[in-house]
């Protein structure tokens, strides 16, 4: 019996807020250098004519919904996040504020998810099915964007100021952990599984499906020198992929446990305290991708490459464009 004592209280001890000043220097570290990364991509795009062409192209309107989402993340939301992990409490003790940061941090977070699995969708039928998607602009382009950004929106205002539940305000928690209709089975699983898991799914499958159909068109086209060239491509790949996977996994398999398994101490700990914040990892880590990619087209400015080699965001594109079939 005092065996499992010591047990539960060392876990208590390891899994706490005790764990928050760790976090707060890392994301704090992070923070800094991934927003003058931002800023200096948007100074390009702004300033620099010959990037400020790229804001017209096709496959750039949803990375840079991307960007820009990424950009509030870090600059407007962490923030309060910060202070949480500061402080060790929430910046105001406040039930409306709570619901607030609710539901602009998962709606952003979610608004991301969508919009880099669309990116993987979209970058696909690019490559392989451009003059379908381009007959079919609006249905196959602008529209998915639209659904990206506002579907979080109506989904969460929804759940959050319309759906009556009650919540148990915890004020050293991230949002206070407001979101009680989680303790909703349908609902609970419905945001985990439509909202989480499958973008997740699509930005890995589709990549991996990209990536292995173009090394299959240049293996019959019997281009030898394929892996060498795009060996920054494929690097890029699966930097991505390892990111995501490090980051969402934990996060959304602990979230589903919880669905069905409320009262799972550690399982709770764990969420609340330390994978609850490892999902900033990706959206202040892609500025640094992107950057990458700049100082490429830096370098290939005085050797007069044609405009396609200018891409902002060859980063997300991760594979080159193919011949026309």
């Amino acid at each position: 019996m005092s065996e499992n004592n010591t047990t539960n209280t060392t876990e208590s001890m390891i899994i706490s807020p005790s764990t928050y000043p760790v976090q707060f220097g890392i994301l704090l570290s992070l923070q800094i250098p991934s927003a003058l990364c931002f800023l200096f991509i948007f100074f390009n795009l702004c300033f620099v004519p010959r990037h400020r062409l790229l804001v017209h192209r096709l496959i750039n309107h949803a990375v840079l919904c991307l960007v820009v989402n990424d950009f509030l993340i870090c600059t407007t939301e962490l923030p309060f996040t910060l202070v949480l992990l500061y402080r060790g409490v929430t910046a105001f003790i406040n039930n409306t504020f709570c619901l607030v940061w609710f539901f602009y941090g998962y709606t952003t977070s979610t608004v991301s998810l969508f919009l880099l699995a669309w990116i993987s969708v979209e970058r696909y039928f690019l490559v392989f099915h451009k003059v379908f998607l381009k007959r079919h602009l609006f249905i196959g382009h602008y529209l998915p964007l639209l659904l990206c950004i506002f579907y979080p929106c109506v989904f969460y205002a929804g759940v959050l100021f319309i759906y009556k539940c009650e919540n148990e305000f915890n004020y050293e928690q991230w949002g206070c952990a407001s979101g009680c209709y989680q303790n909703n089975y349908f609902l609970g699983t419905y945001d985990w599984v439509i909202n989480t898991i499958v973008p997740s799914v699509i930005v890995i499958l589709m990549n991996a499906l990209l990536f292995g159909r173009v090394a299959y068109q240049k293996y019959l086209m019997k281009q030898t020198r394929m892996l060498n060239k795009n060996k920054k491509l494929i690097l890029q790949l699966l930097l991505c992929v390892v990111i995501y996977l490090s980051t969402w996994f934990p996060f959304f398999t602990l979230g589903i446990i919880l669905v069905y398994i409320p009262d799972n101490e550690l399982m709770n700990n764990l969420y609340q305290y330390i994978f609850n914040y490892t999902i900033y990892v990706m959206p202040l880590l892609s500025p640094f991708l992107a950057l990458i990619t700049l100082s490429d087209l830096t370098k290939k400015r005085s050797q007069a490459v044609e405009p396609q080699a200018t891409l902002i965001m060859k980063t997300l594109r991760m594979v080159p464009t193919v011949a026309n079939r």
